[in-house]
């Protein structure tokens, strides 16, 4: 069947735009683009929020497809769309129609607009599509430069019409073959044919692309994180650039990019096994991608079934991450779309879908299994963890007894992210049973025990608190010597050359011990059992990339210990160790030296010098405020 022009948008004159110049921006007018303007009513949304009103002829699947295409937008964007509030006089009907597929008013054009869905194609990647017609963007193949990138098989289709270029803006950026906006069938069916060698696909599959998101943050001066702007290199002012390095002659560098038009997905579905997984989308969807609760707030339904008892055992799961990251699981809202169901299902022991997967997923407990540790275990899946023994690393870490039990598979690299933080032998998402049955075998010396015994490890609140991006006490970071910035680093000491020394930690017999680090030297200073031990390899040093207030506090004289203490380590039984740093002097000099604080054995503070351990009985405690 031969096209003549796309028809899902719907615009007021016969021009196809992708991008339409507001009609009340901040540009220069001239007596042309006057007149041009004054015919021409359509425009953005104001602060990039679009009111919208939603059908009640949608059913619940189709309302979440509709949320799901809310979220294409709201995690790659500063666009929000927002409830119709009885201020808003120019807004979206959202409606259900089935004498269409998909068909939206372009731009705002004020007061009320539709976006119609019906038919089969009530799909996030649909109302995602016609949602950018909405937000003023059109289709990609229109572009008034579409020539050096495309050609037409007229014996197909008949060509689209092309934008006027005074009528167009593409914020300078490359062609974008996989752009949600660009047609997907009349590239598959040979109607379009791509100029450029190896691409593969057309259209995005349901998501934005790179270049969508980058394209809509120009155009609605989005700031903060979306604000970064790849530019031509003809356009380039030497102030805006990001520094990146230099070459062998100290000529700087910058980030750049080249487009691969082969390799038009970024991410491939893998098994259940990682840390971090890549979420159980529908077969339409292209590509799926990492999937985290956005503002790290995760709605949930409790089922009646639960007894008093057990509600209590869900309370102390949730308190497990309320106290230790900035998580919070809260009771859905009739607003909320995505949310978990908290199961009484005794087929089942613990089971939970990995990350948000969109609209409403389970997680099930029953038979024996309804504690807060088997609880805590399965919404970490929920939050996106999976388990630790397979980690790409894993090998370097344990290994396995084949006589005993099958390893688990191993997570791809591409595929995963450590948020470079050691191996974790007492994570909640480490198997406990395999360890100590004999299957898994721990390659680190002095490791006694393996999971977490039903509490987030210290390891564990470090890696979500990455991964949610939490700000305040949360965003404290341990990384390795290799990734260290030296304006992130916190200040702990120096040594008897007045070389300064900072908060470190690595593995040693099965503990993962703080003590003092040096930059210059590239090692980490560690006490055990009475003596010094120098790591220079798998250690990591303390960060502050968000520039908290973290200080030193004087060690209370009532012997109370600060609840707001860092912990920095843990011991292989699991217990915390805590950052101190004690003011000493040795061989004539005075020194500030960092160590660990191990409450179960002492009151005071375990440092490390000159091949031995001292124990400091006046000291400074680590904490946030």
């Amino acid at each position: 069947m031969k096209t003549t022009s796309p028809s899902d948008q719907l615009l007021p004159s016969e021009v196809n735009r992708t991008i339409f110049f507001p009609p009340h921006g901040d540009y220069t007018e001239s007596p042309q683009n006057r007149v041009k303007r004054s015919a021409w009513k359509h425009g953005n949304w104001p602060n990039a929020r679009v009111p919208y009103t939603l059908d009640p002829n949608f059913d619940d699947n189709q309302k979440a497809e509709v949320a799901k295409a809310f979220e294409n937008y709201q995690s790659k964007t500063c666009v929000r769309f927002v409830p119709k509030e009885s201020t808003d006089n120019d807004y979206v009907q959202i409606l259900r129609d089935d004498n269409t597929c998909g068909a939206a008013e372009m731009c705002k054009k004020g007061g009320a607009q539709f976006a119609k869905f019906g038919g089969g194609c009530i799909s996030s990647g649909t109302m995602t599509h016609e949602l950018g017609h909405t937000l003023c963007f059109g289709h990609e193949q229109t572009r008034p430069d579409r020539d050096e990138y495309i050609s037409w098989d007229t014996s197909k289709c008949n060509p689209h019409g092309k934008d006027g270029a005074n009528d167009f803006t593409n914020f300078d950026l490359l062609y974008d073959y996989v752009s949600l906006q660009h047609y997907e069938g009349e590239c598959y069916n040979g109607c379009i044919i791509p100029k450029i060698p190896g691409v593969t696909k057309c259209g995005s599959g349901g998501e934005l692309s790179v270049l969508d998101a980058e394209k809509i943050n120009a155009f609605y001066n989005c700031d903060g994180c979306y604000s970064y702007r790849f530019r031509p290199i003809s356009l380039i002012n030497d102030d805006n650039l990001v520094s990146g390095g230099s070459d062998i002659d100290g000529e700087p560098l910058y980030p750049c990019r080249e487009v691969d038009f082969s390799e038009a997905k970024s991410l491939s579905a893998v098994d259940n096994n990682g840390t971090l997984f890549t979420p159980p989308y529908e077969d339409h969807y292209d590509e799926v991608h990492y999937t985290n609760w956005p503002n790290a707030r995760v709605p949930y339904t409790l089922d009646p079934k639960f007894d008093d008892k057990q509600r209590a055992e869900v309370a102390k799961a949730f308190e497990n991450y309320h106290s230790k990251t900035c998580v919070r699981f809260v009771p859905k809202q009739s607003t909320d779309n995505d949310y978990v169901q908290i199961l009484r299902d005794d087929n089942t022991c613990g089971l939970a879908e990995i990350c948000k997967k969109g609209g409403a997923q389970f997680a099930k407990f029953g038979g024996g299994c309804i504690s807060s540790g088997t609880m805590t275990h399965e919404l970490g899946h929920t939050l996106c963890f999976g388990h630790e023994q397979t980690r790409p690393d894993r090998d370097e870490y344990i290994s396995w007894d084949t006589t005993k039990c099958k390893p688990h598979d191993k997570d791809n690299a591409n595929d995963f992210t450590t948020f470079d933080l050691l191996y974790d032998y007492v994570s909640l998402q480490h198997y406990e049973g395999e360890c100590y049955n004999g299957c898994i075998i721990p390659k680190i010396p002095g490791v006694t025990k393996c999971g977490s015994g039903g509490e987030l490890s210290v390891l564990d609140a470090e890696k979500i608190n990455a991964f949610y991006n939490c700000g305040g006490c949360y965003s404290y970071r341990f990384r390795p010597i290799s990734l260290i910035k030296d304006d992130n680093l916190v200040p702990g000491g120096s040594d008897i050359n007045g070389e300064p020394l900072y908060p470190c930690r690595g593995y040693y017999n099965g503990d993962i011990v703080v003590g003092k680090g040096s930059v210059k030297y590239r090692s980490c200073h560690v006490t055990y059992n009475g003596a010094e031990y120098k790591l220079t390899e798998k250690f990591e040093i303390l960060t502050n990339p968000k520039k908290v207030n973290i200080n030193w506090k004087k060690r209370p004289d009532d012997g109370s210990f600060p609840t707001n203490a860092i912990p920095g380590g843990r011991t292989a039984e699991r217990e915390p160790l805590y950052i101190g740093r004690c003011t000493v002097q040795f061989d004539g000099k005075i020194t500030t030296i960092i160590g660990k604080i191990h409450r179960s054995a002492s009151k005071g503070l375990y440092i490390p010098y000159g091949g031995k351990e001292y124990i400091c009985g006046d000291y400074d405690i680590l904490v946030c405020q």
